[in-house]
């Protein structure tokens, strides 16, 4: 292959990587935000052998668990309103594998802090990515150093 051909490869890789994250935290917000039910389009971005990490929390493994398991900890928070902002993104593929980094601050509203009315999170993503067929999906994700501010 060219080094032009690559060139426009690696960047719609990149692009395709970039959506996936993006819709997998649009499908959180979603189901906090509006009730829906995400699971069939959160694990179809999941890799079925996927596994998350969040700070000091045991690792979930496995595609079906990672989103039960995000959902029913977001409402056992009390979440009434979520919004992921995912910034600074920095992705190197190589084959059908990647990594990427992000920034992500994520504005909550929680039912269970009355008179508080919006908190701002901070931490950042990195996650691992496998390419199935002719779809990137999420093969392991780990969210570092949550900050929430006073």
């Amino acid at each position: 292959m060219d080094t032009e051909s690559a060139g426009g490869t690696q960047l719609a890789d990149i692009a395709a990587i970039n959506d996936c994250k993006a819709r997998f935290v649009y499908c959180l917000d979603d189901v906090v935000n509006f009730g829906r039910d995400g699971e069939e389009i959160a694990v179809k971005l999941l890799c079925e052998d996927a596994k998350l990490t969040m700070g000091d929390a045991p690792t979930v493994h496995g595609s079906r668990s990672i989103y039960t398991g995000l959902v029913s900890t977001l409402k056992a928070a009390g979440y009434t309103y979520m919004s992921h902002m995912l910034s600074n993104p920095v992705i190197d593929v190589a084959g059908n594998t990647a990594l990427g980094r992000w920034y992500v601050y994520c504005v909550i509203k929680n039912s269970n802090e009355p008179g508080k009315d919006y908190t701002w999170l901070h931490a950042s993503y990195e996650t691992a990515f496998r390419k199935e067929g002719d779809q990137w999906r999420l093969a392991s994700i780990k969210a570092h150093a949550v900050h929430q501010p006073a």
